[in-house]
């Protein structure tokens, strides 16, 4: 039988192998973006860096809240303010933003008014409110021919 042994060192600590740090519960999270949905369906997409619990409860109970607006329209409908759907998280406020802004332009949450926290210019070539009528032909153009 020829076998060949190697041995080597790694410089990489054990650690990094390893996800030993408990992620935080739900409600501590931070860094996220998130979606709330009402029994009658309609829903909301936000993002928050602060924790979770803390953005949730001002959308129950502030009158400046569009789903807080929308159960006081309808008491019949309820929002499970307890289970929010984290839909992703990023350290970085900007890419939390730009995240949100795709989920809204994807999903068009009926809560949001369809307003997302940034403008996607880059995504929106052809409906950009972020080119001018000229650029935007001269685009068009560039790409027909």
């Amino acid at each position: 039988m020829n076998v060949k042994l190697r041995c080597f060192q790694s410089t990489r600590k054990l650690q990094s192998w390893f996800s030993i740090k408990d992620r935080q519960a739900l409600p501590n999270r931070f860094n996220v973006v998130y979606k709330l949905t009402c029994s009658c369906g309609a829903s909301y997409i936000g993002q928050t860096q602060r924790n979770l619990i803390n953005r949730i409860e001002e959308h129950r109970t502030l009158l400046s809240s569009l789903v807080s607006r929308h159960l006081q329209s309808n008491p019949d409908h309820r929002v499970d303010f307890h289970n929010p759907e984290v839909t992703g998280s990023d350290n970085s406020w900007r890419r939390l933003q730009i995240l949100e802004s795709l989920l809204i332009q994807e999903h068009k949450p009926e809560l949001n008014a369809n307003m997302p926290s940034i403008p996607l210019c880059i995504f929106n070539l052809k409906q950009s409110p972020c080119l001018t009528h000229d650029v935007t032909r001269h685009h068009h153009r560039r790409v027909s021919s």
